[in-house]
This record gives C-alpha cells, structure tokens and sequence, in this order.
C-alpha cells in the first residue's frame, strides 16, 4: 500500500503497474465526467492518473490512516487541490482490494460527493 501511494507520488508508471493486476479495476466515484466512472486495466487507470493531474493547477495529498487486512486495505487521507480559483481541501478513501499481492480493485470515495463534484466539473 505505501509502494502504491510513493509510486503515485512520484508518477511512476512502472512501479503502479508492477502493484496492479493487469485487468485491475479502479472506481472513481462522482458524476459522469473526465475523471469519474470505472477504469478498467492499468493502461487506462494510468490514463485516469494523468488526466486528474491535468485538471489541476497544484494538488497535495497526504496519509492521515491506512486500515490492512489479508484482502484488502483501506487508505484515509485529505488532498487540497486547486484549479484556477477553485480549491478544495477534502479527505478521501482509497479502498483497495488486494489478491496474490496485486491490487484488483480500487475505489476512491470523497467525504463530500457533491463538493467534489463541483471541484472537478470541467463546465
């Protein structure tokens, strides 16, 4: 979990895809849009990467928990983004679902689904 998060960190492409399975799933949950809906597989869950960092003028994130077990974990952490002058500081929950060491399934889920909505909307 913390080789996946410093990898993101760092925007390394082959450390994420050496973490997930080949036909990983990530949930990025919201209103239809560029970064929301499922992503399926690591050429287009690295697509989805690169596109939220696209949006942004600057973001941050930072660990606040991560919960483990032998399936799974869950990350709790807060990010503050901006985009022109929109900002938005908000925690997060990144639920991973792991199986033979690879992560299968992600989901990101906001503490604020219509705040976060509003920050990404791109109209």
């Amino acid at each position: 979990v913390r080789r996946l998060w410093d990898a993101s960190a760092r925007g390394d492409a082959d450390a994420i895809c050496e973490l997930l399975a080949p036909d990983a799933v990530l949930q990025a949950h919201g209103v239809p849009g560029p970064i929301a809906g499922e992503f399926k597989g690591t050429d287009a869950i690295l697509d989805y990467l690169a596109r939220a960092g696209e949006i942004v003028d600057d973001s941050r994130s930072e660990i606040i928990d991560i919960y483990t077990s032998d399936a799974g974990a869950v990350i709790r952490y807060r990010t503050v983004a901006t985009r022109g002058a929109q900002q938005l500081e908000m925690q997060y929950l990144y639920v991973l679902t792991i199986e033979r060491g690879r992560i299968v399934r992600a989901s990101l889920v906001p503490a604020d689904q219509r705040r976060n909505d509003e920050f990404w909307r791109l109209q």
